[in-house]
């Protein structure tokens, strides 16, 4: 006994021509939802005060890939690597005084001032640790409903 489905070839070739539909669909709204939290994050830092040298906020990217050939994804991050001591805080730790010297001296004070201020920062930073200053992780939950909201009409309009 065997069965025969007619249009079996012609409904493959739609699912193939949909699947292929779906995923660029869903990498348009996967880009324009990395891009806003790419920006938020770049926002955040400057708002919360963050930048002093610009490295951070301007090393902050977004990249588009695929799991699999139907799941793509989409990540925002960067490569600096104080990034994770800035978002989430530092336990006491050892910080050599030279660059905490420089980021003084880019606050404008003359050099006695700088100094004072370093050690005081070093000794600080030794005995407390730093604390967090979020700026990634907001900036996807601050936009992570539109970015949904985005996906699923995109979803939704594929014809």
């Amino acid at each position: 006994m065997s069965v025969e489905i007619k249009g079996l070839q012609e409904l493959k070739k739609d699912f193939r021509q949909y699947s292929v539909k779906a995923v660029s669909t869903l990498e348009k709204s996967l880009l324009r939802g990395s891009l806003i939290v790419e920006r938020t994050a770049k926002e955040n830092l400057t708002k919360n005060r963050n930048v002093s040298t610009a490295r951070l906020r301007n090393s902050i990217t977004h990249r588009l890939g695929r799991e699999t050939p139907l799941r793509p994804f989409a990540e925002v991050g960067t490569n600096v690597e104080y990034a994770r001591d800035v978002e989430y805080g530092t336990s006491p730790h050892y910080v050599p005084f030279r660059p905490l010297q420089l980021w003084a001296r880019r606050k404008g004070l003359k050099a006695e001032s700088a100094n004072a201020l370093a050690a005081y920062t070093q000794l600080k930073i030794s005995m407390y640790g730093t604390k967090p200053h979020p700026y990634l992780n907001p900036a996807l939950k601050d936009n992570i409903n539109q970015i949904n909201r985005d996906i699923a009409e995109a979803i939704h309009g594929i014809p």
